[in-house]
């Protein structure tokens, strides 16, 4: 992809490849990462979409449960 294939891109699309590249980023395993680290953090975006619209929505066999406005969909 080059940078003109990028300014053709709208908006939402370019939020949900930033959002996917944050994750990417952030999920990477180092050989300094805990397991830890991998399980006990909020998500950054929706697994599903990709959308950064959602909430907190109880929990499921003690792990929180999130619910996506975007897609209608459930994660953990």
């Amino acid at each position: 992809m080059t940078l003109d294939d990028l300014k053709k891109l709208t908006p939402v699309e370019l939020d949900f490849i930033s959002a996917h590249i944050y994750k990417l980023v952030k999920d990477r395993v180092t050989e300094d990462t805990k397991n830890e680290e991998n399980f006990n953090h909020d998500p950054d975006c929706c697994p599903h979409c990709g959308s950064l619209s959602f909430i907190k929505y109880g929990f499921n066999k003690g792990k929180q449960k999130y619910y996506c406005k975007d897609c209608n969909k459930f994660f953990s």
